[in-house]
């Protein structure tokens, strides 16, 4: 038997007491007795319980005042009725309280000791579910900060590659490739910043997309060297949120197509005839369906798509990779020319 397995036996019979305290020591068990329900609750203020065996008549108060008060100070204590008035009334009323049994004196101790048993093994149980909850949780926390640490490290690496490439592109002269050079920085920048939003958030599984977004168009116009005052830009993105298996097709694509606008929607960085302040108007929309399935809208309202060019075959680095990342999606892409120039992408999260 475990010796840790404290009982206290309230009854005011004493004879009752003595001879369940006399068993009850002999099969191992730690007992103490209470004659009232005040000295149970004193005694229990000082000591741990981990078994109550209540009288359900006691001379200060119910029994099953007792136990309510007693489950306060210990609510994983198992607490087993004893009593000469049976009563249905009695043993649902005890049992509505808390009580893990009920039984009637005098008492079978067959009856009693397999009850004990049953609240011991419960105990056991609880205890070691709680072992095994704790351990879950620190293994999981060390592996969030594993996580947010491989996070920092890929978006670290990212930086250095960016700086690489930014190191380069001091030794060339050629235009071209200065600005493929620079077009390979924005989409390395968007891939670091899913890992760097990824590190900063409590939920290393998502990310905010409409924050994201804000990031990454920001770092648009200033690689382009283009000013609020020339190109306008609304994000709506609502509160999306994608994993990184999502979020890293689902950036690149938005940078190639930001991009291509920022490049080549506005000719003079203005579009537009020039009479108004802000003349160019770039808007990015992101919404969701109950089916899991999203739909992202990159629009301008700039010189629009050339009329000869399919988006779908063409030489454009920039396009084939959104061609190809909305086909990783799983998605589909579909243009539309009027007013300018909209793709509107839909997919699914799997």
């Amino acid at each position: 038997m475990d010796t840790e397995e404290r009982i206290l036996i309230v009854d005011d019979d004493e004879g009752s007491c003595r001879s369940l305290s006399l068993i009850l020591r002999k099969m191992g068990y730690e007992i103490e007795t209470a004659g009232t329900g005040q000295e149970a609750l004193d005694k229990m203020q000082k000591n741990c319980f981990n078994i109550g065996l209540l009288d359900i008549k006691l001379p200060d108060m119910e029994g099953t005042e007792l136990l309510a008060s007693l489950k306060e100070l210990n609510p994983d204590m198992g607490v087993i009725m004893v009593t000469g008035y049976a009563s249905v009334e009695n043993a649902v009323l005890a049992l509505n309280e808390g009580a893990s049994g009920y039984i009637t004196k005098p008492v079978n101790m067959d009856d009693l000791l397999a009850r004990l048993r049953e609240l011991c093994e419960k105990k056991h149980l609880v205890e070691a579910k709680r072992r095994a909850e704790a351990k879950l949780k620190i293994s999981l926390e060390e592996k969030g900060l594993l996580l947010k640490e491989i996070h920092h490290r890929v978006k670290n690496n990212m930086q250095i590659i960016y700086g690489l490439l930014n190191l380069q592109s001091g030794h060339i002269k050629n235009k071209n490739v200065l600005e493929m050079i620079k077009e390979t920085q924005c989409r390395v920048k968007s891939i670091a910043l899913v890992h760097e939003r990824l590190y900063q958030s409590k939920n290393l599984a998502e990310i905010e997309f409409g924050g994201y977004l804000e990031r990454l168009v920001s770092g648009l116009f200033h690689s382009y060297g283009i000013g609020p005052d020339s190109i306008k830009c609304e994000i709506n993105a609502g509160k999306i949120l994608l994993d990184i298996n999502t979020a890293i097709p689902c950036g690149l694509i938005i940078n190639e197509l930001v991009s291509n606008a920022l490049k080549y929607a506005f000719p003079d960085n203005q579009g537009g005839d020039g009479k108004e302040q802000l003349r160019g108007k770039l808007q990015i929309k992101m919404s969701s369906d109950k089916d899991n399935t999203f739909n992202l809208i990159v629009s301008d309202n700039g010189i629009g798509f050339p009329e000869d060019l399919d988006f779908k075959n063409t030489k454009s680095l920039g396009l084939q990779i959104v061609n190809t990342l909305v086909e990783q999606l799983e998605g589909s892409i579909k243009l539309q020319k009027k007013n300018g120039t909209s793709f509107r992408i839909k997919f699914s999260q799997h």
